[in-house]
């Protein structure tokens, strides 16, 4: 499956959950996340599904909202290009995302790359401590901040 193809059905209607590894973390970014959060990701895996994909669009989809808010209204193929944000980043800060109110904060890693805007993803650090079951930061949301006009 394709990440277009996840795309499709998150917003089918369907209600189905899937998730789409798409590739463990290289040594490089690793230590580049360690040296800026102090998080260890060594062994993750980087994956997007449908949940992630509904949030980003309800949330950041629509264009007058996005337009009040400065920012870009994400479509698919924004979200189809998510890696190559991740892998080429500016820089990465660690978070919390959720509601602290109904304490369900989830951690994240927020990727930043500026080009002609400012790309932000959120991945959702998931860790698992069972044998044989992968670590994962999973996409969580993205959105874009428009630049300043010279």
């Amino acid at each position: 499956m394709t990440i277009e193809e996840l795309f499709e059905h998150a917003l089918s209607g369907s209600n189905g959950h899937l998730i789409l590894d798409l590739e463990e973390l290289d040594i490089v970014l690793v230590e580049w996340v360690l040296e800026l959060t102090g998080v260890d990701v060594a062994g993750f895996v980087i994956s997007i599904d449908t949940y992630g994909i509904r949030h980003a669009i309800d949330r950041h989809g629509n264009l007058s909202t996005e337009e009040k808010r400065g920012q870009i209204a994400l479509e698919d193929f924004h979200i189809a290009r998510f890696m190559d944000i991740v892998r080429q980043a500016d820089t990465v800060r660690y978070d919390f995302r959720g509601k602290k109110e109904q304490a369900n904060l989830r951690e994240t890693l927020v990727f930043q790359k500026v080009s002609g805007h400012r790309f932000f993803v959120a991945l959702e650090i998931r860790r698992v401590t069972k044998r044989g079951k992968k670590c994962r930061l999973v996409f969580q949301t993205m959105y874009i901040k428009k630049s300043a006009a010279p």
